[in-house]
C-alpha cells in the first residue's frame, strides 16, 4: 500500500480504464466520474482536480490538497455507468511523519538492535523529556551541567559518589565557606608547631612586657634570624612569653630558649607560672656575659606549669632581672608531651603556594615540594620529593629526601637543592 502525504496535491497514474468489452478507453471519463473513499466515506473528486488520458487507457489524476485531507485509507475508483477500472488504495500519512520518512533530509527510524552510521561519526539528540517528565531547564543549563559532570578524561565516580543530602547538612557535602574556614584553622595549627629536643614544641603565642622596652616582636622568635630584644628600664626587666597548648591537649615538659643575656655580672631568673599556687617559681638563674652570642638553654618544667580548667593548656615563661642591660631571644619554644593534631600519618601533601616559616609534622607521610619557597620551615617524618626555592635554611628531621637511600635525621638544608 502506497503512502501519500496528507493535504498535499499530487499527480497519480490511474487505470487502465476499460469499456464493457475490455477495450482501453482513451476519451470520455471526466473528473466528476472519479470517486474518493476516505476511511469508508465516499465522495466525488473536487472539480478543481483534473483527469487527462496519458497512454493506453492510463489516465493522469491531478489531485488538490482537499482530496487527501483525511489521515487513514484513501481509495480511488471510477463511476461513470459505462466503464470501469481497478480500485487504487493509499495510506494518507500526517505531514510530519511523511517528511520524517520520505523527505530528502529524513533520518530513518531506529529499531531494536539496529546500528545507525552518521556521516560525521556522531549523532545528535534533544532532551525534552525523561521518562515522561518534562525538563524545564534551558538547553544551555542542561548542556552545561552535562559537560561539567563528564568533563573528565577517565571518570571513576558515579551518581553514588555524590552525597544524598543538602550541602552543609548532615551527610551533605561541605560548603565552600566551611572548607575555607577548616583550611585556615589547620594552617594556623600547623604553622605554630615545631620540634624540640625531647618532643614536639610550640612557638610563643604572645608576650607581656611589664618593665622594659622591646625591639622587634615576639613573633620573630618563631624562626631564627631576627632577635626579640628587651631593654631594661631603670636596670629592671620583667616580661613573660605565653604559650597555648589547648589545641593539642598537651602538657608542658620543657622550655627551650636560644638567647643572650648582657652583660658580665648581670643575671636573669627563668621562671614558670605555677597554676596550683598561682605564683611564679624560679627554674634557674642565668648569668650574663659580654656580647650577643646566642646560647641554647633548656629548662625542665613540672606538671603544674600547664593550666587546667578555665586555664586549660596555658603556659607562662617569665624572665625577670634587676641588673641586665639587654636580653635577646632568637627562638623560644615550649616542649610538650602529647599532640592531638598535626599531619595525618600516611597522607600526601603537594605544596601549591609559598610556605614560609611553617612547621609540617607527622610520621610516614609524603611531601611534594612543587618548587615552592619553604624558607625557615621545619619538616618532620616526611618522604620528600621535588625541589624548593628560597634563601633561608629549611630543617628536615627524620625525613627521606628523594627516597630511602637519602635519609636525613636532623639537618638544615638551603633551598634550591634537590
Amino acid at each position: 500500500m502506497t503512502a501519500i502525504r496528507q493535504s498535499t496535491a499530487r499527480t497519480i497514474l490511474i487505470g487502465p480504464i476499460l469499456d464493457a468489452d475490455g477495450v482501453a478507453v482513451t476519451t470520455g471519463p471526466v473528473i466528476g466520474d472519479i470517486r474518493l473513499t476516505k476511511n469508508g466515506v465516499v465522495s466525488s473528486a473536487a472539480a478543481a482536480a483534473t483527469l487527462t488520458h496519458d497512454h493506453a487507457g492510463k489516465w493522469l489524476l491531478v489531485t488538490i490538497p482537499g482530496n487527501s485531507d483525511t489521515v487513514g485509507i484513501l481509495q480511488i475508483s471510477l463511476s461513470d455507468g459505462v466503464n470501469d477500472m481497478p480500485v487504487l488504495t493509499f495510506t494518507v500519512v500526517e505531514e510530519a511523519i511523511y517528511d520524517a520518512i520520505y523527505a530528502a533530509s529524513a533520518v530513518p527510524p531506529v529499531t531494536a538492535g539496529q546500528t545507525i552510521t552518521v556521516a560525521n561519526g556522531a549523532g545528535e539528540s534533544d532532551l525534552t523529556y525523561i521518562h515522561g517528565s518534562a525538563l524545564n531547564e534551558t538547553a544551555t543549563q542542561l548542556a552545561g551541567a552535562f559537560e561539567k559532570f563528564f568533563d573528565v578524561a577517565a571518570p571513576t565516580g558515579t551518581a553514588n559518589s555524590l552525597p544524598d543530602a543538602v550541602p552543609g547538612t548532615a551527610s551533605g557535602g561541605a560548603l565552600t565557606s566551611d572548607v575555607t574556614s577548616a583550611h585556615s584553622a589547620t594552617d594556623a595549627l600547623i604553622g605554630s608547631i615545631s620540634a624540640g629536643s625531647s618532643g614536639f614544641s610550640l612557638n610563643a603565642s604572645g608576650v607581656t612586657v611589664t618593665t622594659g622596652s622591646e625591639t622587634n616582636s615576639y613573633t620573630d622568635t618563631a624562626s631564627a634570624g631576627i632577635i626579640h630584644i628587651l631593654t631594661a628600664a631603670g636596670g629592671v626587666t620583667l616580661y613573660e612569653y605565653d604559650f597555648d597548648l589547648s589545641e593539642f591537649n598537651g602538657t608542658a615538659t620543657e622550655f627551650i630558649w636560644d638567647s643572650y643575656v648582657q652583660t658580665n655580672g648581670d643575671s636573669v631568673d627563668i621562671q614558670y607560672f605555677n597554676w596550683p599556687t598561682t605564683s611564679y617559681l624560679t627554674l634557674r638563674t642565668i648569668s650574663g656575659i659580654n656580647g650577643t652570642t646566642l646560647i641554647e638553654r633548656a629548662f625542665d618544667v613540672p606538671v603544674g606549669a600547664t593550666g587546667t580548667g578555665a586555664n586549660f593548656g596555658l603556659v607562662k615563661m617569665r624572665l625577670t632581672s634587676s641588673s641586665t642591660t639587654n636580653i635577646g631571644t632568637d627562638r623560644v619554644r615550649c616542649v610538650f608531651n602529647a599532640l592531638a593534631g598535626g599531619i595525618t600519618n600516611g597522607s600526601t601533601i603537594t605544596l601549591a603556594a609559598t610556605e614560609l616559616n611553617k612547621n609540617f609534622i607527622g610520621q610516614n607521610w609524603t611531601l611534594a615540594l612543587g618548587g615552592q619557597d619553604i624558607s625557615g620551615s621545619y619538616i618532620h617524618g616526611a618522604n620528600v620529593s621535588g625541589i624548593s626555592s628560597g634563601s633561608s635554611d629549611v630543617t628536615f628531621e627524620d625525613c627521606e629526601l628523594g627516597g630511602p637511600a637519602r635519609s636525613c635525621h636532623g639537618a638544615s638544608i638551603t633551598p634550591n637543592a634537590r
